[in-house]
């Protein structure tokens, strides 16, 4: 089982009024047994979101990143 963190970018000013980034967390990805996937949301307690590959009839509604 791998566990990665799920991170959002936040750009800030120093003291200094250098600006400079940090990433907070906000959950994680887990990779569980048998390829499955699961998020957990640190704002959302107690709930564990199952991750599916997109289905192919769905394909055409890709989302680009």
């Amino acid at each position: 089982m791998a566990i990665k963190n799920l991170c959002i970018r936040e750009t800030y000013k120093d003291k200094d009024g250098n600006e400079r980034v940090a990433w907070p967390s906000i959950g994680v990805l887990i990779d569980g047994k048998n390829d499955k996937q699961y998020v957990k949301l640190y704002h959302m307690p107690g709930v564990l979101i199952n991750v599916f590959e997109q289905k192919k009839k769905d394909a055409s509604e890709d989302m680009e990143f």
